[in-house]
């Protein structure tokens, strides 16, 4: 969330954006800035912990199984 400003102009244009935290609610707040500064961005309702519970997948850096905690 702090670090958006710096990458902005490597954000693409052409796309949706999907933004993501823990819980969803630090991801609405980038998601709100971004559609206010012209950007389509969406927010993960719920973030990593509903996207679990769900029976999605989640996985670490190396592609092995991951955890939200």
């Amino acid at each position: 969330m702090s670090r958006i400003s710096q990458h902005a102009a490597g954000l693409p244009t052409d796309q949706t954006i999907i933004c993501v935290c823990h819980v969803g609610a630090r991801s609405a707040a980038v998601t709100a800035a971004l559609n206010r500064a012209g950007w389509t961005a969406r927010n993960l309702a719920g973030g990593m912990e509903a996207w679990a519970a769900a029976g999605l997948p989640v996985v670490d850096q190396a592609g092995g199984a991951g955890l939200v905690i």
